[in-house]
């Protein structure tokens, strides 16, 4: 349905409602009339038999019987009805219904029973005022109103045809046909009225339409200042806004490529990296292993070299002695010992190299005093050990055996590689941290360069460092510059026991 229908019977509807309104008001009206006239008509007869009581009492109710009896078409209460009339017909009646005195003129028919008496006759019994409609056969309805007297049981009967009594001039047939003519005129206008609305409505759907179609280009024409105007203007800012919003978002969606682009080569340079550690870490695994390997080898052959050659030497020197004089036995058992001290030295630094026993005695600390005063002895290098904040206290054995060997390790890769004539060794405790430091003054190395070689013997060490940190919650650090010597800092979270 399109717009213009809608309009027009939206406002058919309203004046059908509006009509329907005014009818409902005429109707309360009318109903709001017809009671006051019942109002009225009551309040006037019981006027009247009020006078007509006070005439009864002036006269006597024996008197005012013998006046009606005696002489029925000229008497006092006759000529008081006739005056009260009004245009109504008044009738003093009995309790049977028997008309004794009436506003006509001719009293001739006196008396006779009232034409209206069984449309009241339940009130008169009742001794009850009020009022009915009554239509006698073939005649027109008329308005009854009855009122008993209080002197005698009589009362009086007031009627009138309800067309007369009820009658309202502007509910004839005249306003209604200008109702039906204002009606029309109305349809006319309203029509014109929605033709100046839709026309305007309509460009602006299909200008809408075209909004559907993606066209934000071509700007809405306005068309003048009254509310479609206004709707016209604001629909036009409303293109103008989501053309520019648009524009951005396709900004913003390029931009959002480009970001996700380079989101996509960064992870997956990330990815090769975890792909280049993974093999890195296997590596590094192998070569614990093949080192471990070669240790034991290493192990074994310094027992079957040196500790084996000491001790067939022992056993060869016993059985010198069984045959040797006694001052040639005395110097042979003074080399004897000396030989079984020897290999007791041999025996207890392979035990130390496998585990130094102080770590397990006497904690970190004295295990790394007493390594780096060997230390110095063994590689020439000067080596200086400082720890605090340890004070009577024991790391856990994890964290120690590996801070132990990663520090051995950069210790030894100084000898090793650094060239230094000095390093050291700094061991504390910082807030909620164990903090190990070993720093030389050797040759320094290009950092990013060893660990970006595809050399994996250059870089091993360092990812063992690095791996034993990691283990125990650590983060290990290189600082290095060729020429300026080498910096390593651990860092390991401190947990409670």
């Amino acid at each position: 349905m399109g717009l213009q229908k809608k309009i027009f019977i939206y406002a058919g509807v309203s004046l059908i409602a509006l009509m329907s309104l005014l009818t409902w008001i005429s109707l309360q009206t009318n109903s709001q009339a017809t009671d006051m006239v019942y109002q009225e008509r009551m309040a006037l007869v019981k006027n009247i038999t009020l006078s007509i009581d006070d005439i009864i009492e002036q006269m006597s109710a024996e008197a005012a019987v013998i006046s009606l009896n005696s002489s029925p078409d000229d008497n006092r209460f006759s000529s008081f009805l006739e005056h009260q009339s009004g245009g109504y017909t008044i009738e003093l009646v009995t309790g049977s219904g028997l008309v004794l005195a009436n506003s006509a003129d001719d009293a001739s028919l006196i008396p006779y029973v009232s034409a209206h008496w069984e449309s009241i006759r339940l009130l008169a019994q009742e001794n009850q005022s009020g009022i009915v409609t009554h239509r006698h056969t073939g005649q027109q309805a008329h308005l009854v109103a009855f009122a008993p007297l209080t002197r005698l049981p009589w009362g009086v009967i007031l009627s009138r045809p309800q067309e007369q009594v009820l009658a309202l001039p502007w509910m004839g047939g005249r306003p209604l046909l200008v109702t039906g003519l204002v009606v029309f005129l109305a349809a006319g206008l309203m029509w014109l009225v929605t033709r100046q609305i839709v026309s305007p409505l309509q460009r602006l759907a299909a200008t809408a339409r075209k909004f559907g179609l993606g066209d934000l280009e071509a700007p809405i024409p306005v068309t003048g200042r009254d509310e479609i105007g206004n709707l016209a203007g604001s629909l036009d800012n409303m293109r103008a806004q989501l053309k520019h919003s648009l524009d951005e978002i396709g900004e913003w969606n390029r931009e959002l490529e480009q970001r996700v682009k380079q989101r996509t080569s960064e992870l997956e340079e990330l990815d090769q990296q975890l792909r280049e550690q993974n093999k890195e870490r296997t590596a590094l695994l192998g070569k614990i292993i093949t080192t471990q390997e070669e240790e034991r080898q290493r192990i074994a052959r310094e027992l079957h070299d040196e500790v084996g050659q000491s001790i067939t030497s022992l056993m060869i020197g016993f059985r010198l002695l069984e045959t040797q004089e006694p001052e040639k036995m005395r110097l042979g058992i003074a080399e004897l010992k000396r030989l079984s001290a020897n290999t007791l030295d041999e025996v207890r630094h392979l035990a130390l190299e496998l585990r130094p026993s102080s770590i397990d005695d006497l904690g970190l600390i004295a295990a790394l005093q007493q390594y780096t005063r060997e230390y110095t002895d063994k590689f020439g290098v000067s080596a200086d050990f400082q720890a605090s904040g340890f004070e009577g206290k024991r790391l856990r054995p994890e964290e120690e055996i590996a801070l132990y060997r990663i520090i051995q390790e950069a210790l030894t890769n100084v000898a090793k590689h650094a060239q230094a004539t000095k390093v050291s060794v700094l061991m504390s405790i910082r807030n909620s941290s164990i903090v190990a430091i070993v720093e030389d003054n050797g040759k320094g190395f290009d950092v990013h360069n060893i660990l970006a070689s595809r050399t994996k013997e250059k870089k091993l060490g360092l990812y063992g460092m690095q791996e034993r940190a990691s283990l125990i919650g650590g983060v290990l650090t290189i600082e290095a510059t060729p020429g300026k010597g080498t910096t390593i800092f651990v860092e390991v979270p401190l947990k409670g026991d």
